[in-house]
């Protein structure tokens, strides 16, 4: 049986920026790629929860690279997966709460 996937409101925000950012300073055809690449992997987690490495600070939490840059936090709970954040690599280590 697959795993249902609920997306937090937090991650539906920031990958609706993301994606905006890259039509904005690439294109269109760019950001569709990002978008369709992203929930592509979010899609194999259904058949594949734990693909993604334990977080170092919330044991609970999972993380799954997304791109270079970029990384998806979630946890699973019985046969649902919750993603719940996603955090640039570029940006202050420090605000990471999950690593």
């Amino acid at each position: 049986m697959a795993y249902k996937i609920i997306l937090n409101k937090r991650f539906v925000i920031k990958s609706g920026k993301i994606a905006a950012w890259i039509e904005q300073e690439w294109s269109k055809v760019s950001a569709e790629k990002f978008v369709k690449e992203l929930y592509l992997k979010i899609e194999s987690l259904k058949q594949t929860p734990f693909a993604g490495m334990p977080s170092a600070k919330k044991s609970d939490y999972r993380k799954l690279i997304i791109s270079k840059h970029n990384k998806l936090y979630y946890r699973i709970k019985g046969k649902t997966i919750y993603i719940v954040d996603w955090i640039e690599s570029k940006q202050d280590p420090q605000k990471n709460q999950y690593e």
